[in-house]
């Protein structure tokens, strides 16, 4: 799984990168993130294609978040944004978006886990598979 965290603030930033990275070990789930402090270096990143969550401040210093989000779906269709912010008042902006959630700062311990757990079960559907027959075989193979 390829994951982005972009926050101005660089030590949050690289307290959700660990939060998100010890939540998959615990799982035994490999995952690759992105830490990035501005929207500019996350637009800068490389095949952001790949990428399938991205965590995004909403207020950044040089970038709206909520436009970066839409920057990145135009790019990844499929990636889940999950908007992180000090302040509540910028909830409803993150829903234009198609936002999976919104999680305040001062509550990021406490409510990633289940954002985290609720955004995998998702993700690895069983279901989201295509059904392929070859020579009297049939497989499945994963969509993502």
């Amino acid at each position: 799984m390829h994951i982005l965290v972009c926050d101005d603030d660089a030590a949050f930033a690289a307290r959700m990168d660990e939060y998100i990275s010890e939540w998959f070990r615990a799982r035994e789930i490999q995952v690759q993130s992105t830490v990035c402090t501005s929207g500019e270096q996350l637009l800068a990143t490389p095949e952001l294609e790949r990428y399938q969550l991205a965590f995004l401040d909403v207020d950044l210093k040089t970038t709206d978040g909520i436009a970066l989000g839409r920057k990145l779906r135009q790019i990844a269709p499929d990636i889940v944004l999950v908007y992180i912010s000090a302040y509540l008042e910028f909830a409803p902006q993150g829903y234009t978006v198609n936002a999976y959630r919104y999680l305040l700062k001062r509550d990021i311990a406490a409510q990633l886990p289940s954002c985290l757990e609720d955004i995998f079960s998702g993700m690895s559907d069983p279901r989201k598979t295509l059904e392929v027959h070859h020579n009297r075989t049939t497989s499945e193979i994963p969509l993502d």
